[in-house]
């Protein structure tokens, strides 16, 4: 501009001089940012002749470009790796949005849904996969577990169904596994229980019926008396295995609940099984308290909860010392209802306690094998339980005792109309 007055000032035209200044001074921005650009497009970021202001937004510019640029590169590096494992992960996989809506899936979709990207990009799950079982689950508040159901491409194939929660604005992963092999397994396993437990019934019914008047011919001779109790006594537990075997390979395959639920007065049969158990406990005298009085009642199937609870306290008495306490007791909250099984035994260490309702693991074999327990018992509970909504929990303490907790929702239990009579808690 100083330029341009100047001469305008000689010339007697201050104000064209200005005027000439000021296009002088944007030719030269104009210029500058011309190098600007070029120098954006050069790969070496140059930009010769720039000075002063322009020199140092170029600089910057330059910086923030191959930062981005190098942002964008490790971006699509991450997208591609992505990419590829999702590529060939064996298992289907979706991602939706917050309306169930699918936004992409992977290869193994194809093969076991039906479902490609391009064809059922924002089709909704439940329109994709038409299944009782998925849209049940869909609309329960249970999406933390998972749905069995088969696969809509391979009907010979069944899929563990699982949604997660992901990213911020509500979308879900919809994951499944091929569980066919693991299912099939199963199933040849209960079969298998099932078979031999019914043919290994019949014959030792005979072996035991044969061994009852054995004993009586045989039993002047102290020898023979012997070996034929302790042949009665292993035939006896083996019919026990058998029993517990049967039952559990019951409830195992007996996916849908039992038709016989009916509401159980839990007072009256708790009290019979405080009975049979203070029976079974004999000269040992332990001290059995049922701590609660009639009103309590359960939606379900009383043979199953009567086994259910039977082992629990047989347990109790089984496996702690003579004159030790047991308590049941029975607690209720807006969530639902507890009933406690509590012992003031030894306890059980607590690397024990995660594998107690796996099948025919004891804590303490000898003890159990002594007992005549099966190593079946907390099994049944864990079944019967997951039958009726529920399930098991166990808390214990070396040298303090033992806690088997039956939780039962909210829409299994009851309470019975009582009349002006008060039974108060029993003791045996």
């Amino acid at each position: 501009m100083a330029a341009g007055a100047i001469p305008g000032a000689y010339a007697s035209d201050v104000a064209a001089g200005v005027a000439i200044g000021l296009l002088l001074l944007v030719a030269w921005h104009g210029r500058q940012a011309a190098r600007l650009v070029r120098g954006m497009r050069d790969p070496k970021r140059r930009m010769p002749g720039a000075a002063g202001f322009w020199q140092f937004l170029g600089e910057r510019v330059f910086r923030a470009t191959d930062q981005a640029e190098d942002a964008a590169s490790s971006l699509q590096q991450y997208k591609d790796s992505v990419s590829a494992v999702s590529t060939v992960f064996p298992e289907p996989l979706m991602l939706l949005d917050e309306n169930l809506a699918i936004r992409w899936c992977n290869s193994a979709a194809e093969a076991m849904v039906g479902c490609d990207e391009n064809s059922c990009a924002g089709r909704r799950l439940r329109d994709v996969i038409r299944h009782p079982l998925l849209a049940e689950y869909l609309d329960g508040d249970k999406q933390d577990s998972a749905v069995e159901i088969s696969a809509p491409a391979d009907k010979s194939r069944l899929l563990s169904v699982r949604l997660f929660p992901f990213g911020d604005s509500g979308g879900r992963l919809f994951v499944a596994r091929d569980v066919t092999r693991v299912y099939n397994l199963d199933a040849v396993r209960r079969d298998f229980v099932a078979n031999v437990s019914h043919e290994l019934r019949t014959p030792l019914t005979v072996i035991g019926g044969y061994l009852e008047p054995l004993g009586d011919v045989l039993g002047h001779d102290a020898d023979w008396a012997h070996h034929v109790a302790l042949m009665k006594q292993q035939a006896d537990r083996m019919e026990a295995l058998i029993r517990d075997l049967t039952v559990l390979s019951r409830l195992e395959s007996e996916k849908e609940q039992s038709a016989d639920e009916t509401v159980i007065d839990l007072h009256e049969l708790v009290s019979a099984i405080v009975d049979e158990a203070a029976a079974v406990s004999g000269d040992d005298l332990h001290d059995i308290y049922l701590n609660f009085a009639r009103g309590p009642a359960l939606l379900g199937d009383q043979q199953e909860i009567r086994s259910a609870v039977s082992n629990l306290v047989f347990n109790a008495v089984k496996h702690t010392d003579p004159r030790t306490r047991i308590d049941i007791d029975w607690q209720r909250d807006e969530n639902g209802a507890r009933l406690i099984v509590r012992d003031s035994g030894k306890g059980i260490a607590a690397r024990h306690l995660p594998r107690l309702t796996e099948r025919f693991y004891r804590a303490d074999s000898a003890r159990s094998r002594a007992s005549g327990g099966t190593g079946l018992g907390l099994a049944i509970v864990k079944h019967t339980l997951n039958r009726h909504d529920g399930e098991l929990l166990v808390d214990s303490q070396v040298g303090v005792g033992t806690a088997f907790t039956c939780i039962f929702p909210v829409d299994r239990v009851r309470e019975l109309a009582l009349d002006s009579e008060t039974v108060q808690p029993s003791v045996s």
